[in-house]
């Protein structure tokens, strides 16, 4: 196998390496902390697709299937990848550097991340897709690994750090972002609660457009029900194509019309959730830092959420 190397002079890490993977059939997942990021894939095949063309500006569909899910923000490269599921494809940029393509499904917002390459003397029978983490001098990071043929490609990852700010009413669990860090459309920000832990803990997101910025609050059992929305609507689309595909399809009945209610309930929670969701608009200040940073200020009955970015200081109000 050829050496390769990160951009950023990480050393290539060869899939001896890794520690923990745990491939269970068509899934495969990490531990990362106090959470678990997972990959799901169609099962293996032993029918090899060709190598994929990687000679020109194009996006790769993965002949498995794939399926990225993490439960919190993930440092990849530069960008931040939100919590949410993703289908996953590799892309060949204008300047022919690779990458991963995750596109959001239910949840999420779709972004390009870093993938490296590297060549097998001898070909792969079939398309592999795994998870691995790696322990090193950086702290606990995991890959995404797509083996395809005589070829390898590999992204690298890690959780955001954590740290939590006190103010006023509230507390804010955010992350200590990189200097390089992206702002494209959707950055998370962490968790704001009551200080005094009365009440439901609310989502924070950077939403831009253009050089408009506005931050998203979205109460945390809202989310888990937007989610498990999204699980029961895959688990019916399964469950339906193998029903079409049986040939006892009345066995598949039962267990269809019991996914069907239970969406029922999840849709009928979702549009009695009044106040799940709020958008907050933002106020300008001038800012020489060039490093993005998130504080709680204001006096205590007054709070705010400062927001600052390169291009200057945004303030959000939290108090009505």
């Amino acid at each position: 196998m050829k050496s390769a190397s990160w951009a950023a002079g990480v050393v290539f890490l060869l899939a001896s390496s890794f520690l923990w993977a745990r491939p269970d059939a068509a899934r495969s997942s990490v531990q990362l902390g106090a959470g678990e990021v997972v990959v799901d894939h169609e099962p293996s095949t032993k029918a090899a697709p060709p190598v994929p063309d990687l000679s020109r500006e194009q996006r790769i569909p993965i002949p498995k299937s794939v399926v990225f899910a993490t439960p919190f923000p993930l440092l990849w490269g530069s960008s931040v990848v939100s919590p949410g599921e993703y289908d996953v494809a590799l892309k060949v940029r204008k300047d022919y550097r690779l990458a991963f393509d995750l596109r959001a499904r239910r949840r999420g917002v779709d972004v390009e991340v870093p993938a490296e390459r590297a060549d097998y003397s001898e070909p792969a029978d079939e398309v592999s897709v795994s998870l691995a983490a790696i322990e090193g001098d950086q702290g606990l990071r995991a890959s995404l690994l797509v083996r395809w043929g005589s070829l390898l490609f590999q992204g690298n990852f890690a959780p955001l750090v954590q740290r939590v700010v006190t103010h006023g009413n509230y507390r804010l669990t955010t992350y200590h972002f990189p200097d390089e860090i992206a702002v494209d459309r959707s950055l998370p920000l962490g968790l704001l609660e009551p200080a005094d832990g009365e009440g439901a803990p609310r989502r924070v997101t950077l939403l831009r457009d253009g050089e408009r910025y506005v931050v998203r609050l979205e109460r945390e059992d809202y989310i888990r029900r937007v989610a498990r929305r999204g699980a029961l609507n895959r688990e019916l689309d399964l469950l339906r194509r193998r029903a079409r595909r049986a040939e006892d399809a009345k066995s598949y009945e039962a267990k269809i019309r019991s996914t069907e209610a239970q969406l029922r309930m999840i849709e009928k929670s979702l549009t009695k959730s009044q106040g799940a969701v709020e958008e907050i608009s933002a106020k300008v200040e001038k800012s020489n830092s060039k490093r993005l940073s998130v504080a709680l200020v204001g006096s205590p009955n007054e709070c705010q959420l400062r927001v600052v970015l390169p291009t200057g200081a945004f303030v959000f109000p939290l108090e009505k």
